[in-house]
């Protein structure tokens, strides 16, 4: 039995990781490489040879080729119907109310717009908020390339990706409802069920208040301890590619190289658990960095003539572009 190589391409995995730590990596592109686990050093000629290794091209099947792919990845798990349900309650805003009230029983009777008074709408967002899982949140992964081939030696390539991920946090330790009256200083619990205020001590106001799991101390940034966290990283590369193949006895090698502008957006905030999706982009406007740079890949591939077995290694970001990222 004889076995046909013809239509076997081994991918070698053998990418160089030059890159240094702040360097970035996009997602897999091309559904044969994305197939293989984003293997595609070997495996992707043709005009996504501008992403894998420049030297594809110079073995390519065509000297002319366009392709386009389009897809997102999206997963979610019990966060957007939470935030939605908080916003609705004015959580923050009915907290406020109440530490505004503080230390009068009886004051916080009054209903709002949806029908519920400041104290109901607290308790439900407790037993709402007692119910999110560790593990919620939402991430939400698309990507887009536009890549031509135009002859047996250049390619050209546009690629974007993103990854938005957020996901709450939330501190059940504290989750009763405690106030602090500022204008005394003092500090309270408070009765949902009576509308009726009673004094603690400050530390027990921050060992188990919601209010204080929202905001935190004032004087320490980022002290919160129950948030929403937004974070988001969009990447760009325009890569321009030239092979160059030489014929050998027994098969095609082809060495290339690509140069290509890189730009990367990054964001990450923590919001209040409550904030509706305006403000969120309003942060994102005001707070999202931007940095832009230039990356070098050499590549080297070979294609036994018999066989159509294709060799491939490539060396990326060669120069060692990086790029700051925010803090998670």
């Amino acid at each position: 039995c004889k076995m046909n190589y013809k239509k076997i391409s081994l991918s070698l995995a053998a990418v160089l990781s030059l890159t240094s730590l702040n360097a970035y990596e996009m997602k897999s592109v091309g559904y044969k490489a994305t197939g293989m686990g984003g293997a595609g050093v070997a495996s992707s000629r043709g005009s996504l040879a501008t992403y894998y290794n420049p030297a594809l091209v110079g073995i390519s099947d065509y000297t002319a080729e366009i392709s386009l792919d389009i897809g997102t990845s999206i997963r979610e798990n019990k966060l957007i119907d939470t935030v939605d349900q908080l916003e609705t309650l004015d959580l923050s805003d009915s907290i406020d109310r109440i530490a505004e009230n503080a230390p009068n029983s009886g004051t916080n009777s009054t209903q709002r717009v949806n029908g519920k008074t400041d104290a109901q709408n607290v308790q439900e967002a407790r037993e709402i908020l007692n119910r999110v899982p560790t593990g919620n949140g939402l991430q939400v992964i698309p990507s887009v390339s536009l890549t031509s081939q135009f002859s047996r030696y250049f390619a050209f390539g546009i690629y974007g990706s993103s990854e938005i991920r957020a996901n709450m946090v939330i501190d059940k330790s504290r989750l009763s409802i405690a106030v602090k009256d500022t204008d005394s200083n003092s500090y309270f619990s408070y009765d949902s069920d009576n509308d009726v205020y009673s004094s603690i001590s400050e530390a027990t106001y921050k060992d188990s208040s919601l209010q204080y799991a929202i905001e935190g101390d004032p004087d320490i940034e980022g002290d919160s301890t129950t948030y929403l966290n937004v974070s988001a990283m969009h990447s760009a590369e325009i890569p321009l590619s030239f092979a160059y193949p030489f014929e050998t006895e027994n098969g095609v090698l082809s060495v290339g190289i690509t140069a290509k502008a890189m730009t990367v957006e990054t964001f990450a905030k923590k919001f209040d658990i409550d904030t509706d999706t305006d403000n969120i982009e309003d942060e994102y406007e005001e707070n999202k960095k931007t940095y832009s740079s230039v990356g070098v890949d050499l590549g080297i591939a070979y294609r036994e003539r018999n066989t159509g077995l294709i060799v491939g290694l490539v060396g990326k970001n060669l120069n060692q572009p990086t790029f700051e990222t925010v803090p998670d």
